[in-house]
């Protein structure tokens, strides 16, 4: 799982787009946000200042993303999963049981999203 299995997440959220499965596409939309937000490197606090010593032009402002491994981007889906299984079990524990099986089933697909080939 490295960089295609960012390129195997996308093209699941494509084909849960087109048959309309709400469930999977928020989990797929939610995995890569994850990951998108992981290659972040933040930004300062804005601070006032003289016009002058600010930046200009297009994109002038903007600071290379964070490259992450393939240990990374396998680490952070394991992390989503784990959560998504942990929110399963407080829905459980709330007296949620169906939306508590609807997130699992919607885990496993996922996970499956994430095997190879």
């Amino acid at each position: 799982m490295t960089d295609s299995l960012v390129d195997q997440l996308r093209a699941a959220l494509r084909d849960a787009m087109v048959e309309r499965d709400r469930d999977l596409v928020a989990a797929l939309r939610s995995c890569l946000a994850v990951i998108d937000n992981a290659t972040s490197k933040g930004i300062a606090a804005p601070r006032a200042g003289a016009i002058e010593v600010s930046v200009a032009g297009l994109s002038a402002a903007e600071v290379p993303r964070r490259q992450l491994t393939g240990e990374d981007i396998e680490a952070l889906v394991d992390a989503e999963l784990a959560d998504r299984v942990a929110a399963a079990d407080e829905l459980e524990a709330a007296g949620r049981g169906d939306q508590a099986q609807v997130m699992r089933e919607t885990t496993e697909r996922l996970r499956a999203a994430t095997q190879p080939g």
